[in-house]
């Protein structure tokens, strides 16, 4: 399992990354959501150009392996 970093130390280049959203509104899931985001510059958003206010990411996984026959 890949463990989750603090969003200060996440990659500013422009790749996806997995993000943990803290949900405060209590509009989700207890305590937060996942959701993919990337830096644009200024700041970290989804694939619809919102901010969000992630604290923690972790890597994508792989794709799955050519020889999977799952």
């Amino acid at each position: 399992m890949t463990k989750w970093f603090p969003i200060s130390t996440a990659p500013k280049d422009g790749t996806q990354i997995l993000a943990w959203e803290a949900d405060e509104a209590g509009l989700t899931e207890p305590g937060g959501f996942y959701t993919l985001v990337c830096w644009n510059g200024h700041c970290f958003c989804d694939y619809e150009g919102y901010g969000q206010d992630s604290t923690h990411w972790m890597p994508l996984p792989g794709g799955p392996d050519a020889t999977s026959e799952d």
